[in-house]
């Protein structure tokens, strides 16, 4: 069993202690920010990329609710669902105009 000067190595020697909790410091646990503040650090760095982010979830998710008693195949549903997502990127692009 080591000590607290040290903990034992190869040989019989004793090591400095490695971290804080064998030095006998407990700190506070660390913390990671929160979904929200992690998004609205996104929205602030990248603000048309999230905007076209979000507009393609909602659109998509529309077209996908809309269309869900229709007979289309997969590759036509795919086809729609690319195209909605370029359609929300030209929006995003129209909305950020100055």
């Amino acid at each position: 069993m080591a000590s607290k000067e040290g903990r034992p190595a190869a040989g019989g020697q004793l090591l400095p202690p490695s971290g804080p909790a064998e030095k006998g410091v407990v700190g506070a646990p660390v913390t990671r920010p929160g979904l929200w503040a992690r998004l609205r650090a996104l929205a602030d760095a990248h603000p048309r990329l999230f905007t076209w982010l979000v507009l393609a979830v909602g659109m998509v998710a529309i077209l996908l609710w809309a269309s869900r008693s229709e007979p289309l195949l997969l590759h036509q549903r795919l086809v729609l669902v690319v195209a909605t997502i370029a359609l929300a990127g030209l929006c995003a692009w129209i909305i950020h105009w100055e």
